[in-house]
């Protein structure tokens, strides 16, 4: 059983739809029954906001343009000091002043603080620790020489014959502090593996035999971005985020030169002759 009154209106879709998202978000819509037609424009809600919008929809635009803001007078052009032109200042600009007397104080003397930090001598903290004791075999053979008593033949430059995906979890290396960034292994053999963190340190492993911490690096004074070995291995390049980029002598340790940008470098390649910082593209000539 129906209750009340029904009577036929005709509504476009676009007008159902304009009234019902401004009811919506507005609290107001048109009244579209023959009563409001025969009175004029009848609003159902919220009234008083209807007549402060002038009733309109959510599709309607503002009409109210926004004031333009005035300048100051151009001057007069025939005076180059005194003529402003279409560059003169607005006349409800506010200027930014500088910092106060006590905020300069403290300024001065944060400024004072980093100084020796930006003026240390780049080698006071360059130290390497070496882990092992027999650094060299039988014969004579530095660890950068790689093993031939081991069940991989390193020497080989064929690939081998069948490959598999792995499948269990041999060995875990764990020294550093904080995040590894790169690992890198030794050019051609493969023997050993090099590691830079975010604790500013580099580390020379072993990958075959009691896989050891040969040799660790420290000489950056911030995290350590990117390495990368010379073609035979006996030197290797790290950048650093403290700006620096070092040579490293990979058997003894000694860093054997430095470089900068004054920007960091976030990345280092070796070239038989240079080396490039992709940072700002600079290139520095290694050995004449």
């Amino acid at each position: 059983m129906f209750c009340g009154y029904v009577e036929n209106t005709g509504v476009s879709d676009f007008q159902f739809d304009a009234q019902r998202k401004t009811f919506h978000t507005q609290g107001y819509a048109e009244d579209p029954t023959a009563y409001a037609e025969t009175v004029g424009t009848v609003y159902v809600g919220e009234k008083e906001k209807a007549a402060e919008n002038d009733g309109r929809t959510v599709f309607e635009e503002n009409k109210e343009k926004l004031k333009k803001r005035k300048r100051e007078h151009m001057g007069d052009p025939s005076d180059p000091e005194g003529y402003k032109g279409p560059w003169a200042e607005y006349t409800d600009q506010v200027k930014s002043s500088g910092p106060t007397e006590e905020q300069r104080a403290t300024l001065d003397e944060w400024a004072a603080r980093k100084e020796p930090k930006a003026n240390a001598k780049p080698d006071e903290n360059e130290k390497t620790i070496l882990h092992i004791e027999d650094t060299h075999d039988y014969q004579g053979r530095s660890f950068l020489v790689a093993p031939k008593d081991h069940e991989v033949n390193l020497y080989n430059t064929e690939p081998p014959e069948k490959c598999f995906l792995p499948k269990k979890l041999l060995h875990t290396w764990d020294a550093h502090n904080k995040g590894v960034a790169k690992v890198i292994l030794f050019p051609k053999t493969g023997h050993l593996m090099l590691s830079c963190g975010m604790d500013s340190k580099i580390k020379l492993w072993e990958v075959y035999g009691k896989r050891r911490c040969i040799r660790t690096y420290a000489g950056h004074a911030k995290a350590v971005r990117d390495i990368v070995f010379s073609n035979d291995g006996s030197k290797f390049l790290s950048a650093s985020y403290d700006r620096m980029i070092k040579l490293w002598d990979t058997e003894t340790g000694a860093c054997l030169s430095r470089f900068t940008t004054k920007k960091i470098p976030y990345c280092v390649q070796f070239h038989p002759m240079m080396i490039s910082s992709i940072a700002s593209y600079r290139v520095w000539q290694i050995r004449r």
